[in-house]
């Protein structure tokens, strides 16, 4: 997933405050086909005269199979240092994240350019958010492919010496010199850019998606 993100405020100017179900409302058209959402450091009560609300519970997630959350969450709710995640039928990675800073900020992060440039157009004064160091570290430097744990360590200097299961580079061989990344890119893309460990599956991305990842 080539996860993109931006941030606002959860002040306005007015001193009124962006919470959990307007940003759920202006989502929702993207999230029809959830399953579930995943609540981080909070959990969901039922309210006065049965409406939902979220009472903060630190260290606690509470997960919600449906695929209407904003039902369930009342105006005002607001998350601090949590996370709602989306997910979409059996995907093991959520395709929306909406993560609250501190109580300061909201971060939305998701793989849908439609999508965050409806929350752009929602909250005046949103920006993008920088680039994670570390979802950068976990890229292949040949092909893009994100692994679970970085290539070349968290330090950047300390690789791992497998084998990419995309590109099939051995991370920290062929892979060290600018020099060594291009040709062996051009090499591999030369014979079709196969996936490259059977044992693996896939990441149902194409070539070009992962190669978007590194900027090409």
């Amino acid at each position: 997933m080539n996860t993109r993100g931006i941030t606002l405020a959860t002040c306005r100017p007015d001193g009124s405050s962006v919470s959990l179900a307007e940003l759920l409302r202006v989502v929702e058209p993207w999230t029809t086909g959830a399953t579930s959402w995943l609540v981080g450091d909070a959990e969901l009560s039922t309210g006065s005269r049965g409406s939902a609300e979220l009472t903060l519970l630190a260290g606690t997630t509470e997960r919600v199979t449906t695929s209407r959350l904003v039902e369930l969450v009342a105006d005002g709710v607001q998350l601090v240092d949590g996370d709602v995640s989306c997910f979409a039928g059996e995907a093991d990675e959520p395709f929306l994240v909406l993560a609250s800073v501190r109580g300061d900020a909201w971060d939305v992060r998701s793989d849908d350019k439609g999508l965050l440039a409806a929350v752009r157009t929602s909250f005046p004064g949103s920006a993008d958010l920088p680039a994670d160091p570390r979802d950068e570290r976990l890229l292949c430097r040949v092909c893009g492919y994100r692994d679970d744990e970085p290539p070349w360590g968290a330090d950047g200097r300390t690789p791992s010496f497998a084998l990419c299961p995309c590109c099939g580079v051995e991370w920290g061989y062929q892979d060290s010199s600018q020099t060594g990344v291009a040709r062996f890119r051009e090499a591999w893309l030369a014979a079709g850019a196969p996936w490259r460990d059977p044992l693996v599956g896939p990441d149902g991305l194409t070539t070009e998606a992962r190669l978007q990842r590194l900027g090409r």
